[in-house]
């Protein structure tokens, strides 16, 4: 793999592209169009027909979260199973016409678009949890397909609303640092239950060095402020 002028991620994106391209291919740009479709519209029915059965789910289910539960999931199978079936036979029509080559050739197109937004978007995610390039992996920055899907992740990102961009940073951003804090706590229990003393030095202190120490006051005052944000 080193002596290749490409590496894994280059690969995995390329892997990305092609499966992406396959199946649309072999389905047809008006499945696949319709596929998202369905998507779509069994997430609108959702939002826009939760309310209506909510009540009635409530009155079968008595717990009323999972009552919540049942009715969003009952609602979006439901409407994707129909939008699903109804896409299936329209383009099933098409593809047996006359139009069934141009429907691939398109779908080709469409299959490579929707990989490009795929790798796009795991790109800008990545960007989120980690916004400073010098803690990002070498491979990453290495790989030659890095500034082409960059330039992507950063078209995509431009056309978000402003909101929905702060939002997944901060939850990035979140996620990220309770990583982090995670593994200090790791590290801080580690420390507290193998301490590292060395007796035959009899210059040095026993017990816990400075690092130690620094480790466990940064642990306290992690704790610290958890509990009086949790307190607020």
């Amino acid at each position: 793999m080193a002596d290749l002028p490409i590496n894994f991620i280059d690969i995995a994106v390329l892997t990305v592209l092609l499966l992406s391209g396959a199946l649309a291919f072999m389905r047809g740009c008006v499945h696949e169009v319709l596929s998202v479709g369905a998507w779509v519209g069994a997430g609108l029915a959702t939002l826009y027909g939760f309310e209506t059965a909510q009540p009635f789910a409530r009155d079968i289910i008595a717990i009323d979260l999972l009552a919540d539960i049942v009715a969003g999931v009952v609602i979006f199978v439901v409407t994707l199973v129909v939008l699903s079936i109804i896409s299936r036979v329209f383009s099933n029509r098409v593809r047996e016409s006359s139009l069934g080559a141009l429907d691939r050739s398109l779908g080709l197109v469409f299959g490579l678009v929707r990989g490009v937004l795929l790798v796009a978007v795991a790109w800008m995610l990545m960007t989120w949890a980690l916004p400073n390039p010098n803690e990002r992996p070498s491979y990453l920055q290495e790989a030659k397909s890095a500034r082409l899907v960059a330039a992507t992740a950063s078209a995509l990102e431009s056309a978000l609303p402003e909101s929905l961009r702060h939002q997944g940073s901060s939850a990035a951003g979140q996620a990220q640092q309770g990583a982090k804090d995670a593994q200090d706590l790791k590290d801080a229990y580690d420390v507290l239950s193998r301490p590292k003393t060395e007796a035959q030095d009899p210059k040095r202190e026993p017990g816990y060095n400075e690092e130690q120490r620094q480790d466990l006051d940064r642990l306290f005052e992690n704790q610290a402020s958890e509990n009086g944000s949790g307190e607020q």
